[in-house]
């Protein structure tokens, strides 16, 4: 299964492998437009200015769909784990 590398964003500089798993888990919750602004930001690299023309929003639009993601992401890693 794809696992996304996830290299620059962290809680708290650790990335403890429950919070990992909560968080490739939200990534498919995102809505697309805001998945692709994140990872392309996390995983390529690719500042703003890049993530617009390559998805073609105005700079803006991307700055607020990585905001957007990056709130929801972390907030699905802060939530408690669901008890079975």
């Amino acid at each position: 299964a794809w696992r996304p590398r996830l290299r620059r964003f962290r809680t708290n500089n650790v990335m403890p492998f429950f919070a990992r798993e909560r968080l490739e888990a939200a990534l498919t919750t995102l809505p697309d437009e805001q998945r692709d602004a994140f990872l392309l930001h996390e995983e390529a690299g690719l500042g703003i200015d890049d993530i617009a023309l390559v998805t073609g929003c105005n700079r803006e639009t991307a700055k607020s769909r990585i905001r957007y993601a990056v709130n929801k992401l972390r907030a699905a890693i802060d939530e408690p784990a669901e008890r079975s």
